[in-house]
């Protein structure tokens, strides 16, 4: 009788034991679902139509910074129905379909590369920038070509690279102010490349002030060391000036591109990005959506691309890399109302 009892006594406390056990599965689950809502209600503006697992067999990060240049995918550019997103530890270049997010090809660049920034022109031409050693490296229909500003040129500190209609460009910061200068190959009578078949760049033209991919010139506007505003050189001549709102005056403020009448500017916070369009004839704030920063495993070097018409953000998270497109905007007073916490 008393081994009866005991058996009974050891059959209710594993009962228990197994419930509390699914309880708590039950609670943890709930808990993942609950922070997944969260992340989509976070981006309920935005569409995503890439995502790539972080893996060996999608994309990684490398865990540190890397030879001058952010770890992981620090940069992404979109031209008509191809996504493409830089995967520098694997030294290639993903290329997706923006229509069904799938694989497309895998572009390889030398492993001895590391990648600053890249980008794309309109017939699809890849162009990589190695701020380490002063190498652009350019891939077409599979060709790829090495050309090199050697020792001559120092491009430092670096804030920017991008690709233009009168080619690719650097955009280099510092106490003399910020400059743009666009690359050119290097015409040498009966110029043989190197042993590495490396072909010569030279400084073709230089501009005062940031340039953008539209040929764009751009600057921010500063007032007792904070940044109050920026203004845009057309290329008719027209200057255009826009008023920043109060909360992002220590950000990393700077132009994104136009589409039509709208003027796209990337402002910073401590709480996240917003990409905010401006309206060119008024310069008042026509619409505007925010990225949390929490989201983000690290910030790309080129966070925001617009392709046209449309922008498109890359997200690069802890378990995946994300290209996502914004599909709703917030209105001037959903974004004044947002902004209200920062003023000083």
């Amino acid at each position: 009788m008393k081994n009866y009892k005991k058996m009974i006594a050891c059959l209710i406390i594993c009962s228990l034991i197994l419930f509390s056990s699914l309880s708590f599965l039950t609670i943890k689950t709930s808990a993942t679902d609950s922070k997944e809502v969260k992340e989509d209600f976070k981006l309920s503006n935005f569409k995503k139509i890439v995502s790539i697992p972080v893996s060996e067999e999608g994309i990684e990060y490398t865990g540190s910074a890397g030879l001058s240049g952010p770890e992981g995918p620090n940069a992404f550019d979109v031209k008509g129905d191809k996504v493409y997103v830089l995967d520098n530890v694997h030294h290639r270049v993903l290329i997706y379909s923006k229509t069904n997010g799938n694989l497309i090809d895998r572009i390889f660049f030398p492993e001895n590369y590391w990648i600053y920034n890249m980008a794309v022109d309109k017939v699809g031409k890849i162009y990589l920038f190695d701020a380490g050693l002063n190498s652009l490296i350019t891939i077409l229909n599979g060709q790829v070509e090495i050309k090199s500003l050697q020792r001559q040129v120092y491009l430092e500190p670096l804030s920017d690279f991008g690709v233009s209609e009168d080619g690719p460009y650097v955009v280099i910061s510092d106490e003399r102010g910020i400059k743009t200068v666009i690359l050119k190959d290097k015409k040498i009578n009966n110029f043989i490349p190197d042993s590495n078949g490396t072909k010569t760049l030279t400084i073709a033209e230089e501009k005062k002030n940031n340039m953008s991919y539209d040929k764009i010139v751009w600057k921010l506007n500063w007032e007792n060391g904070k940044v109050i505003g920026g203004q845009i050189y057309t290329l008719t001549g027209k200057i255009i000036r826009f008023e920043f709102p109060s909360g992002f005056e220590q950000g990393t403020n700077r132009y994104i591109g136009m589409s039509g009448n709208i003027v796209y500017w990337k402002l910073e916070n401590k709480d996240g990005i917003s990409i905010v369009g401006f309206d060119s004839e008024s310069g008042k704030i026509e619409r505007a959506v925010q990225i949390p920063l929490d989201i983000y495993y690290i910030i790309p070097q080129r966070p925001i691309v617009i392709d046209e018409g449309n922008v498109y953000v890359l997200v690069p998270s802890e378990k995946s890399v994300d290209v996502l497109t914004v599909t709703s905007w917030q209105s001037f007073e959903e974004f004044i109302k947002y902004t209200e916490k920062y003023k000083n």
